[in-house]
């Protein structure tokens, strides 16, 4: 019939070449062929010029529909996640997250089984400036719309997307070291309080400097929320704790102060100074 073949790093190329006329002007493509366009560039992904997926419209769930995006973030529901905030949040009402369309994984497992969708889903996260499992927090030295949404419906939900990213990055953003300390969250004495100078309310710390401000956080040991220490959240028993205690304890009339407690109190900073001074030496 005169019909001319094109070869897979062809179609390839069309692909390619539609989704940039579509970048320029949108002419409409349904979120299956916008599955069967990511598919085929990913089983045939040799032929491409890059490991990477490359810019082109995906479809994803956002606002109560299904529409396309590219180029900015994407999320993964990740089901390895021990908190899964993206998928507790994401059919909540105005949330900010643009998550992939779930027809995306249906298609990869009738196409391949189980091994080609997790696949697809490696292929996808080497796009890191475009795909993610964890919600963005800081963007262009910003707070992220993200952020505001989890301070907002759980601040706790927050804290643990602060605690996953920082497990895997050696650096802090300047914004989240201004930030974090600043959070409102709930103490154990009811009340409302700025996370920073805070106390994460460990045994030791509840036996040894009672009087602290203790944040009311879930499985309160050093080795969950050791991160906090860097946005000035008392961790573990230390000079800082011993002074926030002793500073807690001038507001209690001398009644009903118990002298060996402070005793104690006195003894224990002392040696964390000696300590100190042998270090220094």
């Amino acid at each position: 019939m005169g019909i001319k073949e094109y070869n897979p790093r062809q179609v390839c190329e069309l692909i390619l070449e539609l989704h940039l006329r579509l970048t320029v002007t949108w002419t409409g493509r349904s979120n299956e062929d916008l599955i069967t366009d990511s598919v085929y560039l990913f089983i045939h992904r040799k032929e491409l010029d890059s490991d990477k997926p490359p810019d082109i419209f995906f479809a994803v769930h956002k606002g109560g529909e299904i529409v396309p995006k590219r180029s900015t973030r994407i999320y993964l529901v990740d089901p390895k996640s021990r908190h899964g905030v993206i998928a507790k949040y994401k059919d909540t009402p105005e949330n900010p997250f643009a998550v992939l369309f779930n027809g995306y994984e249906t298609a990869l497992f009738e196409y391949g089984g189980r091994e080609l969708r997790r696949d697809f889903r490696k292929w996808l996260l080497r796009s890191r400036m475009t795909f993610a499992t964890t919600p963005d927090l800081v963007r262009n030295s910003a707070l992220t719309p993200e952020w505001i949404f989890l301070r907002n419906q759980n601040v706790l939900d927050l804290l643990l997307v602060v605690r996953d990213q920082l497990s895997t990055t050696v650096f802090t953003p300047p914004k989240l070291v201004e930030s974090v300390p600043r959070l409102k969250v709930p103490s154990l004495d009811g009340k409302s309080r700025r996370l920073g100078g805070l106390a994460v309310p460990t045994l030791d710390l509840k036996r040894r400097c009672p009087h602290l401000h203790f944040a009311d956080l879930p499985e309160p040991t050093p080795q969950n929320w050791e991160f906090l220490s860097q946005f000035g959240v008392i961790v573990e028993l230390g000079a800082t704790a011993i002074l926030g205690e002793l500073q807690a304890l001038r507001q209690i009339s001398v009644r009903d102060l118990d002298p060996s407690a402070i005793k104690t109190l006195y003894e224990t900073l002392n040696s964390y100074a000696r300590e100190n001074t042998r270090q220094i030496k």
